[in-house]
């Protein structure tokens, strides 16, 4: 949920700084702390800038410094994330005492860090600190360590993404200002395009959306990926350099479909304005592969045939990259999300099965073990308890056997066993586990296998009794007293060969269902909602 909320204010909050000031609140609430931060690395100045910081009331911060130039901390962080993307734990309780100190400083006791990574290197990171305890649920709790680690690369997403826009803003604002001071082409004008490593285009529009490129710094070819041959990068020579002269004989030539169309159209409706921006579309380059950029146009002059723009270029390639990761990582959330959902409902239906199996031969135990108390002079009659306690109890086992078999519970599967099952013995076991509960409620128990010529038979004996038993044990359960419950069985012709087709059918004249609950009747673990079975257990 944390995660989620974190993504919901980045996306959604239109101010970067408001939005990192909010998610800095949740986190330090989150994880108890006194003061969360993040610190962004200066390759210039060699130092951590710590550019959002905040701080839980009460809590003083005027020991944590904007710019953080102690070396030995310096070199203490870059050290511990040498290693890979990983979080890094310190305490003054586990420090020597001279590191200790760093943190003594800092009126820290325990700091939990985790890197920000930019191609390989240490951009920023985000820290946690507390002036109190020793956190070790900090130190020791792989969980929590892989949120926080988890947290620091969607926040470093967002923000290597603000920091590239902010550095391509600057370029993009500082390039404008030399264009614009300039109205004529001259040598210093094309030397200074040419040191911009974005692409520059001169191009003339025309009213009806025709477009004529004039001009084209290195930037342009460099993204182009084509060798520039015209002299001051103006129109070249079509005969000495055709490649090149497709791009110059058609501003659109190289936009493939669909995006040429609606490129067309921006440019044909950018026309009246003195500055507009077309946003991510595709180039082909001189050696048949694409690139994603986006233009940005600024008026240059115009006059009553057309208007001449400066057209900046902007390759998008490593913005795209981040979105991607940013979306790979969102999908394994939703996955993880789907497979504790997924545990969650095998461990609800296994309770439910193990409950509901394990309390029908459970009673039958203790209702004959009451009889036999009752009776224990007369020989015959406990020997003949002992023999059913001894059948509910091999039935028990084998549903205990099967709930202790894990890889069938999670795997929602079952499989089958042929053994050879003698269908009278089979029924006698089931009516021994059920004459203590009939007796219970004087209701009357009736048998009919009239039909059967079969006795023997290959089947798996232990699933057909679990099935005889549950169903005996609803037909019991929901009966009144005084009530009669019915097990008949009966063998109808096969039209497979050395295989016989029986059928089970229980009756009972209890409370019965509507009929509006029939489409539920084989749902797992579903009763109708009636008042009058409130007060019986079991689903």
């Amino acid at each position: 949920q944390l995660k989620t909320r974190i993504l919901d204010i980045l996306w959604n909050e239109t101010d970067f700084d408001a939005a990192v000031r909010r998610v800095l609140i949740l986190v330090g609430n989150e994880f108890s702390a006194d003061s969360v931060y993040i610190s962004e690395y200066s390759v210039s100045d060699s130092q951590f800038i710590n550019t959002y910081l905040w701080t839980a009331p009460g809590f003083m911060d005027s020991a944590w410094n904007r710019k953080d130039t102690n070396q030995k901390r310096l070199a203490a962080q870059k050290g511990a994330f040498a290693m890979g993307s990983t979080t890094a734990f310190w305490s003054t309780d586990t420090l020597p005492e001279e590191s200790a100190a760093i943190l003594k400083r800092l009126g820290t006791r325990s700091l939990l860090q985790a890197p920000i990574q930019a191609q390989g290197r240490l951009a920023a990171c985000i820290g946690l600190s507390d002036s109190v305890r020793f956190r070790t649920d900090w130190e020791g709790n792989t969980k929590t360590r892989e949120c926080v680690m988890t947290i620091a690369q969607i926040i470093g997403i967002f923000l290597l993404k603000t920091r590239y826009e902010q550095i391509n803003g600057d370029y993009q604002n500082k390039l404008e200002k030399s264009l614009l001071a300039s109205q004529k082409r001259t040598d210093a004008a094309y030397d200074l395009l040419d040191s911009i490593s974005s692409g520059v285009i001169l191009v003339r529009l025309y009213p009806d959306g025709r477009a004529k490129p004039l001009y084209a710094n290195l930037g342009m070819y460099r993204i182009l990926r084509i060798p520039r041959t015209a002299e001051d990068a103006v129109v070249p020579d079509r005969n000495a350099a055709v490649l090149e002269s497709e791009y110059f004989d058609d501003f659109f030539a190289n936009i493939p479909e669909p995006d040429n169309q609606w490129v067309r159209q921006d440019y044909q409706e950018g026309f009246k304005k003195d500055h507009f921006s077309v946003k991510k579309y595709r180039l082909l380059r001189g050696d048949g592969t694409y690139v994603c950029v986006r233009s940005d146009l600024s008026l240059r002059e115009s006059t009553a045939e057309c208007r001449i723009y400066y057209a900046t270029y902007t390759d998008m390639s490593e913005e795209i990259s981040l979105q991607s990761n940013l979306m790979e990582m969102l999908q394994k959330e939703k996955q993880i999300t789907a497979d504790l959902e997924k545990a969650n409902r095998a461990k609800s239906d296994f309770l439910s099965r193990m409950s509901h199996d394990i309390r029908t031969p459970m009673n039958a135990i203790m209702g004959m073990s009451s009889i036999a108390r009752a009776h224990l002079e007369i020989k015959e009659r406990l020997v003949d308890c002992l023999d059913k306690i001894d059948s509910s109890a091999k039935l028990l086992l084998s549903i205990i056997n099967e709930v202790l078999d894990m890889s069938k519970i999670e795997s929602g599967k079952i499989d089958l066993s042929s053994e050879e099952v003698s269908l009278p013995k089979l029924i006698e076991d089931v009516m021994d586990v059920f004459r203590p509960l009939v007796g219970e409620k004087h209701q009357t128990l009736q048998v009919n296998a009239n039909r059967v010529r079969h006795e023997k038979v290959v089947t798996d004996g232990g699933r057909l009794q679990q099935v005889l038993v549950n169903l005996l044990s609803n037909a019991i359960k929901y009966t009144p007293e005084g009530g009669t419950i019915g097990l008949r069985i009966q063998e109808t012709p096969s039209f497979a060969k050395g295989k016989g087709q029986y059928s089970f059918i229980v009756t009972d004249s209890g409370i019965g269902m509507h009929e509006d609950f029939i489409p539920h009747l084989f749902e797992p673990f579903t009763r109708a909602d009636d008042a009058s079975i409130h007060n019986i257990q079991g689903t």
